[in-house]
């Protein structure tokens, strides 16, 4: 940006992060490591998170039922699930509860399809992989 008004610095971040949350939802981590890929100076980062959360436009209730249900549907196992969610600093009780609530049918599905493809070993290397 090349005007120096602090506060319309603010306000052009704050819809920066509102574009990236109208798409889909984005953890804490997520959200930081956009911005300040984006240019987000550092001392405007913090007030720009501290907006969204406020007004409850980032949440990381829904962004890890969202990410898990995601997940699940694309074949990946709860172990995987859960690892990717730590990445994302998801503490442990909203992972349990997003799990909880994801569907694992299409991951059971595609674990299902490798067993009678593959000799026992790489079966359970397959498996591993898809955090089973």
């Amino acid at each position: 940006m090349t005007e120096h008004d602090p506060a319309k610095e603010l306000r052009y971040w704050q819809e920066r992060a509102l574009n990236l949350l109208m798409r889909r939802e984005h953890s804490i981590v997520e959200l930081t490591q956009k911005l300040t890929i984006k240019g987000c100076p550092e001392a405007v980062l913090p007030k720009v998170l501290a907006y969204c959360h406020e007004h409850n436009y980032v949440s990381l209730e829904r962004f890890a039922e969202m990410f898990a249900r995601n997940q699940a549907n694309l074949g990946y196992g709860p172990h995987r699930i859960t690892m990717q969610l730590r990445q994302h600093q998801v503490p442990s009780d909203l992972i349990n509860i997003a799990l909880e609530e994801a569907d694992f049918t299409a991951a059971k599905a595609i674990a299902l399809r490798k067993i009678g493809a593959k000799p026992e070993p790489k079966l359970k290397a397959a498996l591993y992989r898809r955090g089973f």
